[in-house]
């Protein structure tokens, strides 16, 4: 939902401390920005998440991949890296990994 060229300002922020009306507040609020640009029944989301973050979104969406799904944060970066590679064209370094995921969200349908 960030535009490729958009920087944002860190954070220090978790879900794990929000309570679930919170969860679910931002989730509509996430939803209805997705709304406005995608069809959540026709377009597909890659969805690079945490089940916390994603608990209350996904019975909205019809078509979604989870590749992170079932691993610990520790293993994220390794698995981000398998799909990075797998996703690369042969014409990217694979040490330019923000490249790779900006291909990548870029193949998707708009």
């Amino acid at each position: 939902m960030i535009p490729e060229n958009e920087i944002i300002e860190s954070y220090n922020e978790t879900f794990r401390d929000k309570s679930i009306s919170e969860r679910k507040e931002w989730s509509l609020k996430v939803l209805k920005d997705l709304q406005s640009k995608f069809s959540l029944r026709d377009d597909e989301f890659l969805i690079l998440a945490g089940t916390v973050y994603n608990e209350y979104l996904l019975e909205h969406i019809n078509k979604y991949e989870l590749p992170l799904k079932g691993k610990k944060l520790g293993q994220w970066i390794s698995a981000l890296k398998i799909l990075l590679k797998k996703e690369s064209d042969g014409g990217v370094s694979s040490d330019n990994y923000c490249f790779l995921v900006h291909q990548i969200f870029n193949k998707m349908p708009v």
